[in-house]
């Protein structure tokens, strides 16, 4: 079992990060900009902006100093609505132990563990805002760093960042 994100929401994190890094500017973040900065491949980015902006969690502007900016203020945005912005509603969405959904009148033995783990998940995600990934030390100095996030020749740099209850 796989909990961790797609390709795809790990692209809209990254993306919403950015975006948040760079919300006290007042020129929105160009397209080509935001795909540099976080490696997101650049015939992508317009995929990724598009889930943050169908989400109402970024905003297109038009025009020649157009770009995208966050909606909200990074503090009021959680890491629940950026994750399913891009992976839809956490859920099980078939039961392990049978052919189909479990329903309120059928439900497998399994259903109630696996209800109270999404619960705790959801929870969980819900309680973290952009602004508090933004201040954990590991992802600051990654954005300070002189090459930025993406380590040179692009690829993707190894995970630093631990979200944990409150020790790492």
């Amino acid at each position: 079992m796989n909990l961790g994100l797609s390709r795809r929401g790990e692209y809209v994190l990254q993306a919403a990060v950015a975006l948040a890094q760079s919300s006290r500017r007042s020129t929105p973040v160009k397209l080509a900009e935001l795909a540099a900065r976080t490696g997101i491949p650049r015939a992508y980015a317009p995929q990724v902006l598009g889930d943050l902006t169908r989400a109402s969690l970024a905003a297109s502007v038009l025009g020649a100093h157009g770009g995208y900016r966050l909606s909200r203020d990074p503090s009021l945005i959680s890491l629940l609505e950026i994750v399913e912005a891009a992976e839809g509603e956490l859920g099980v969405e078939h039961c392990p132990l049978s052919d189909g959904p479990c329903s309120p009148d059928r439900t497998c033995p399994i259903h109630s563990t696996l209800e109270r783990a999404r619960l705790a998940l959801r929870e969980r995600l819900a309680g973290i805002t952009l602004a508090e990934l933004l201040a954990l030390p590991a992802l600051v100095e990654s954005a300070q760093r002189p090459d930025g996030p993406v380590p040179p020749g692009g690829g993707r740099p190894a995970c630093r960042l631990a979200i944990a209850d409150g020790g790492g």
